[in-house]
């Protein structure tokens, strides 16, 4: 770093070209700058289970396109509410984008040689309207499918057209349902709400990207103040601010070099590389302003804060860069592309700071003395010293319970579960959202699981041995209490005129199914052509750890009974099994990333420090900020999501940067101090106040996040607020005890 600040000394045009340069690059950047609103980017991954599940889209279409629209009433069979059945049923099917919709309106029953409609016509009498819910009770798409089995709602399914759905394209084809269902008219007494997985994928997505506007600039606003509240002078604010908010800019610039388009994950990254960033601008701008008080110009100022401290802010990027890299090997491919543009653009963030920092200095800072921060200083120095000897008086002491509380935190944290829940990210208050629960409890969930049966060729679909394979796969599901709604071929043969087959007889009603049309609604579910059929149910919206037994139970049944069916595929599948297992998949991968990354830390501070005892020493106020936030999570009975896994990353990012830059000056301390404790408070005083700056500045930031309606971002900044409350006394407080506690020199306070 001596040879980065003589060149600013000799030539700070050269840190402008340069800067200009990056800028202008980034700029370009931005130009490519693309959006991905394509819900399935977060859990695509090239394992095989996804390729099965793009393979059933292939083959059957898309299990995540169907629309639900949920009517409630008293009596659903009324005659206001059988027009309103009809009318709905008609005029969704005709909206762009609707390839079919499915309501009690479309079912029949054979009346003498002719179908008749099960749906009371306007004129029935009670009689008639009696004996068609004992016909939707006995209907094999009636009670517990279309009718709930009160018949207190039903439910319209309303199918997009198959292929790859993003936001953009579903978002007029929803606005059109929630037309049509404005322009029906609900009668009195009756409740009609549009739901299902794409009008929540909508909500979500407009929800996230409505909030990150309106709170980002909420955040914005609260972190100005309380860096002017603190600074006092716009100068410093300027100075420590400018250089986060550009390297958040160059980080937008960089992907759009890449060509890789933002998701719903990495949409966050310009925002972390703006924390990082700031941590160090901040510590730099400190430096500048002491020296600035020491007398020295604005040059001389900023050449000394990147021969001091460069070396370290080369250090918090390095560790953080290659903890964040390592996510590269994830089998998620949201995951390795957020791991590798993180990592990169946190080296782009170093760049940032270490080139404006300097230069906003020889600008904004003309006229600053530096007497405000000297003073802040010596408020800073009182209170450590009245606070800090106690603790320091017995150090083995208070590393002693230091350490206790971070063994056992962590111990806690060890039961922390992860779980991602539809209803968890999707926003409080929407309809949508509301109609989502009421769909859990009336028709036992809105998420679909499949079981695909594929038989060898030269097989007859109608013989024995595949429709014994068939009734087993059911019966499998059957056995498995927390699934509801089975449909098959199997339920659908009852409809088709003829008998139940002799005992190896091919079933001559599967003759007739293969007869239909199989472009239309029973092609989701049965396939002869492709030698391949469907069992579907619906699954709640429970916890992973509930889900995923379920999961593994259905797998090792369907494993048990292959056996018997030489060259058949069983196989369990469907968006919602996928889906589930590659979110969990993300968020172990985010929790490994954070493992690597502190060994990561280790290892550098072993080099850079050239010490075992520091390295060591460096784990502890890195690991408890997310520890303690870990093991609050386990007593709020909160799990581990997405969001989290990301707030500990920021915690970690945050923390780290606070340690490097105290350990980097208590080496220059302690050469200096005859006792370790007086290195201690030395140390303390000078980085503790860029440390409460930065600390009060993110809390500020992210605090304008808990007035969210979703509840992952509520819990994602309450995270982050505990784990940088929890790093400021960690590395104020605890780090000075250890490393009085531990010093090799001889001195008189051993």
């Amino acid at each position: 770093m001596d040879l980065l600040s003589r060149t600013f000394t000799r030539r700070p045009s050269l840190f402008l070209y340069v800067a200009l340069s990056l800028c202008a690059l980034a700029l370009w950047g931005l130009r490519d700058v693309q959006f991905s609103e394509s819900p399935r980017e977060l859990f695509r991954s090239g394992d095989e289970t996804f390729t099965e599940l793009e393979r059933l889209y292939e083959d059957f279409g898309a299990d995540d396109r169907d629309c639900v629209v949920l009517i409630e009433s008293e009596d659903i069979l009324s005659e206001p509410n059988c027009a309103l059945i009809r009318e709905l049923d008609g005029a969704l099917a005709e909206l762009d984008g609707v390839e079919e919709v499915t309501s009690i309106a479309d079912l029949v029953v054979r009346s003498g040689l002719l179908p008749k409609p099960i749906l009371p016509a306007a004129d029935a009498t009670d009689e008639e309207r009696d004996a068609a819910r004992d016909a939707i009770e006995a209907h094999p798409l009636g009670r517990d499918q279309l009718v709930d089995p009160e018949f207190l709602s039903t439910v319209l399914f309303v199918k997009l057209y198959s292929g790859e759905l993003t936001v953009e394209t579903m978002n007029p084809m929803i606005e059109g349902m929630e037309r049509a269902i404005e322009e029906a008219g609900a009668p009195a007494g009756t409740e009609i709400t549009l739901t299902g997985i794409p009008p929540l994928r909508v909500a979500i997505f407009g929800t996230i990207k409505s909030e990150q506007r309106k709170l980002s600039l909420l955040g914005m606003i609260l972190s100005f103040g309380i860096s002017f509240l603190l600074f006092r002078r716009l100068g410093p604010v300027l100075v420590a601010s400018l250089p986060s908010l550009l390297s958040g800019l160059w980080a937008a610039g960089i992907v759009g070099w890449t060509q890789i388009p933002f998701d719903i994950l990495t949409a966050q990254l310009p925002l972390l590389v703006q924390i990082i960033a700031l941590c160090d601008s901040v510590h730099l701008t400190n430096h500048v302003l002491k020296r600035r008080a020491a007398g020295d110009s604005p040059r001389e100022a900023a050449a000394s804060s990147l021969k001091h401290l460069g070396s370290a802010c080369l250090l918090t990027t390095f560790t953080t860069a290659v903890g964040f890299l390592s996510l590269v090997v994830s089998r998620a491919d949201a995951i390795q592309k957020f791991g590798l543009l993180f990592g990169v653009c946190i080296l782009a963030a170093f760049f940032a700071v270490v080139l404006l920092v300097p230069l906003f200095t020889l600008v904004l800072l003309r006229k600053e003395t530096g007497a405000r921060t000297t003073q802040q200083e010596h408020k800073v120095r009182r209170v450590v010293e009245a606070c800090l000897p106690a603790l320091l008086k017995t150090p083995r002491l208070t590393s002693f319970f230091g350490l206790l509380i971070t063994g056992g935190s962590c111990a806690l944290a060890l039961s922390l579960a992860p779980d991602n829940r539809l209803a968890e990210s999707s926003p409080e208050g929407h309809p949508a959202t509301d109609a989502l629960f009421k769909i859990e409890s009336l028709y036992g969930g809105m998420v679909s699981a499949t079981v695909r049966v594929d038989w060898p060729e030269g097989l007859d679909p109608a013989g024995p041995e595949v429709q014994s394979a068939l009734r087993e796969a059911s019966e499998v599901l059957d056995e498995v209490e927390l699934y509801r709604g089975k449909l098959s071929v199997i339920e659908l043969l009852p409809l088709v005129p003829g008998r139940e087959p002799a005992a190896g007889a091919p079933d001559s009603r599967v003759k007739v199914l293969e007869g239909l049309d199989t472009e239309g609604a029973l092609a989701s579910i049965w396939r002869p052509d492709l030698r391949s059929a469907l069992i579907n149910v619906r699954v709640p919206d429970l916890e992973s750890s509930v889900v995923e037994a379920a999961q593994l139970s259905v797998q090792e049944r369907l494993q048990a009974i292959s056996p018997s069916y030489p060259g058949f595929k069983f196989l369990f599948t469907g968006t919602g099994v996928v889906a589930r297992s590659n979110i969990d998949t993300i968020i172990k991968d985010l929790a490994r990333g954070l493992f690597i990354a502190a060994l990561t830390i280790f290892i550098a501070l072993t080099l850079f420090l050239r010490s075992w005892r520091l390295g060591l020493l460096s784990l502890i106020p890195n690991i408890l900020p997310l520890s303690i936030t870990a093991a609050a999570l386990v007593l709020f009975d909160e799990p581990l999501q997405v969001s989290s896994a990301i707030a500990f990353s920021v915690c970690l990012g945050i923390a780290v940067d606070d340690t490097i830059h105290f350990l980097h000056r208590w080496r220059r301390e302690r050469a200096l101090c005859s006792t370790a404790r007086e290195a201690a408070i030395e140390t303390s005083v000078g980085v503790g106040l860029p440390i409460l700056v930065t600390s009060c500045i993110l809390t500020a930031g992210f605090a304008a996040l808990l007035p969210s309606v979703v509840a992952t971002t509520r819990t994602f900044a309450w995270i982050v607020i505990g784990g940088i409350g929890t790093a400021v006394v960690a590395d104020i407080l605890l780090l000075p005890a250890l490393l009085i506690a531990t010093d090799s020199k001889k001195s008189d306070d051993q």
